[in-house]
């Protein structure tokens, strides 16, 4: 299976793939890694490890330069 094609993918929080409990304050496994690093982790609820891939998403916002 790809990660394009599973269910938790692209989510705000790390989701077990096995039990579907979020794992909170997912930013926290992320302290020392860099967007597109994967890492084990083993979930809170039903212990099982599984692997996570560091995503990101950069934004923009503009706006006119003083006053019009």
């Amino acid at each position: 299976m790809s990660i394009e094609s599973h269910k938790h993918s692209y989510t705000r929080e790390i989701v077990c793939p096995y039990c579907g409990e979020e794992q909170g304050d997912s930013w926290e496994y992320c302290t020392d890694t860099r967007p597109g690093d994967v890492f084990d982790i083993q979930c809170g609820k039903c212990e099982k490890e599984f692997s996570a891939l560091y995503e990101v998403e950069t934004t923009f916002t503009s706006y006119p330069k003083g006053k019009e």
